[in-house]
């Protein structure tokens, strides 16, 4: 029988902490592109 796989972001190659920093280093950056258009700050869902 073959064992559970464990289902979980890091598993997939996902780095959390990695993107967490990576949307911090950025932040200022993509402010600057702010219009009056733009109705949310950075950090919501954008799928």
């Amino acid at each position: 029988m073959n064992e559970p796989q464990e289902n979980t972001y890091a598993a997939a190659g996902v780095d959390l902490d990695a993107a967490d920093e990576t949307v911090e280093r950025i932040k200022a950056h993509v402010a600057r592109t702010s219009r009056p258009e733009v109705q949310e700050g950075i950090g919501g869902f954008g799928g």
